[in-house]
């Protein structure tokens, strides 16, 4: 991407705008494929490890995320990969649109966009599909480009950023995401649904946190009021979805 190769910000005595201190996304990418060596490790396949096994990995399937109370499926279905391709293929653009991510964001703030953007993925996933098993961090990566789309069209931001770089980086990831979500369309084992959660989660967190990205501890307070309301917003949506959605008690 643009401002990987290039800081439009270099010429500023001191950044105008928050950046991460620490650069997680190889981090992120390095545990996603430990678990994928455990699963095998523990006996699955690794180039198609079967629904079973995602399962008892920590997999999101409604009658146990929603139906139990296993609210932590959530969180760990996006850590879980259906087999090598399905992991490389996720971990190219994580590495790709993580590291672009982080070129506006602080560490925290991209930890919570990270897991923020994977639980919108899943929830809107078990609303649609509850009996389907899911897992993978496609849905992170549809998060990660809604943010990078919003963000790098906010005002406080496009004024420091070239714009054929600002125009380049838009259309890309429009673009990125449009096909994703064609072929998504088009293959019936795909979550396009999650697809769509995550899209839309980051679209949203873009939107609203990335209103506030000077380096200030006035605009990273901000921040971090706008992930604790998101989180709060995303419990509430799933204490919903457990009373409306109701499973067999033999399941």
């Amino acid at each position: 991407m643009h401002l990987l190769q290039q800081d439009p910000f270099s010429f500023f005595p001191v950044r105008p705008l928050e950046k991460s201190r620490f650069n997680l996304t190889p981090w992120f990418i390095a545990v996603n494929i430990l678990l994928l060596v455990y699963m095998v490790w523990k006996g699955a396949s690794p180039i198609f490890p079967t629904t079973e096994d995602l399962f008892h990995m920590g997999a999101s399937f409604g009658p146990y995320t929603l139906g139990h109370g296993e609210w932590w499926r959530l969180i760990v279905s996006n850590w879980l990969h259906y087999g090598v391709f399905h992991l490389a293929m996720n971990m190219w653009c994580i590495w790709v649109l993580g590291r672009e991510c982080e070129f506006f964001y602080s560490t925290s703030d991209f930890v919570s966009i990270y897991f923020l953007t994977g639980i919108s993925c899943l929830l809107l996933s078990v609303a649609v599909h509850p009996m389907r098993v899911s897992a993978g961090a496609s849905g992170v990566v549809f998060g990660l480009a809604g943010v990078i789309i919003m963000t790098v069209n906010q005002r406080g931001v496009k004024r420091f950023i070239p714009p054929d770089v600002r125009k380049s980086i838009t259309k890309s990831t429009l673009r990125f995401a449009g096909i994703n979500l064609l072929i998504g369309a088009a293959l019936p084992i795909t979550d396009n649904t999650g697809h769509i959660g995550g899209l839309l989660g980051g679209l949203a967190l873009g939107a609203i946190m990335g209103r506030r990205l000077e380096a200030t501890p006035e605009a990273r307070l901000y921040r971090r009021m706008v992930s604790v309301l998101f989180l709060v917003a995303f419990a509430v949506i799933y204490i919903w979805l457990r009373s409306t959605i109701k499973f067999l008690p033999s399941v």
